[in-house]
């Protein structure tokens, strides 16, 4: 049975990978607007196999930027920044994303907060970053407590001060975490979403209107109407908001492509 298994696997997963291949490519090869279907069949035969690849939302989010489609590149964009796994790699999915929201609207953006800003870069790295320091600083207690001279072992004290500094920020990056107040993208079809002052609609004008893919910070739900706080306080219809997609990853689940 496992001698079954095994031959079965192993002339299945190179048809998929070649598979995935070709697709990648032709998606690579191809322009607007039809790259977006491809990209997006990429990404879900991927997924069939747990793969996640933040570099197939990333250039879906391109895609959908060329055509103007902001609400959906910002999704993308969020989603391609929380796949990332290196230390720092997500800064430049959030640096695009920041000069969308410059570019959309000339208002602080919840993208900006810190909270937000240290869950996507510790995300996927904080239970690993903070066992390697406690690991270093375990190590270096031991060798403190046998004889350990600073000033013969600046390196080494270097390296525990490094380790103090990641166990401190992936742990006030866990706490900080357990309370953000994710935002909202603003989706409207292309199209620029009316805010009100109050939900006493029929005969009052809009107050605001801002442009799809903004992101808002929400406060209150009161029927088919939501308050937002951020960047200006207003009600807007529910149906026009799209929730921020969250990620929730193991560390084999994302692959670079």
């Amino acid at each position: 049975m496992k001698l079954f298994l095994f031959l079965f696997l192993w002339i299945v997963t190179p048809a998929f990978c070649s598979e995935l291949d070709t697709l990648w490519n032709q998606a690579l090869q191809s322009s607007n607007p039809e790259s977006i279907p491809l990209w997006e069949s990429w990404i879900e035969k991927a997924e069939e196999q747990q793969i996640k690849s933040p570099e197939a939302y990333y250039n879906l989010a391109c895609s959908f930027w060329r055509e103007k489609d902001v609400a959906n590149a910002v999704i993308n964009l969020l989603i391609s920044a929380q796949l990332r796994k290196g230390f720092f790699e997500a800064l430049g999915d959030l640096n695009l994303l920041m000069k969308i929201q410059s570019a959309l609207a000339d208002f602080p953006s919840p993208i900006h907060s810190l909270p937000l800003k240290l869950f996507f870069l510790f995300s996927d790295q904080t239970k690993k970053l903070g066992l390697i320091a406690l690991g270093w600083m375990i190590i270096l207690a031991f060798f403190l407590r046998f004889g350990f001279n600073p000033a013969k072992n600046k390196s080494s004290l270097t390296l525990l001060a490094l380790a103090l500094l990641v166990l401190i920020a992936g742990f006030a990056a866990n706490q900080t975490q357990k309370n953000i107040a994710f935002p909202c993208i603003l989706n409207n079809q292309k199209e620029l979403v009316p805010v009100y002052g109050s939900l006493e609609t029929k005969d009052e004008k809009p107050i605001l209107e801002l442009p799809s893919g903004l992101l808002v910070l929400p406060q209150t739900e009161k029927g088919e109407w939501v308050r937002i706080e951020q960047p200006t306080s207003g009600w807007i219809k529910r149906e026009m908001l799209i929730p921020f997609p969250q990620q929730i990853l193991d560390s084999s689940d994302s692959h670079g492509a």
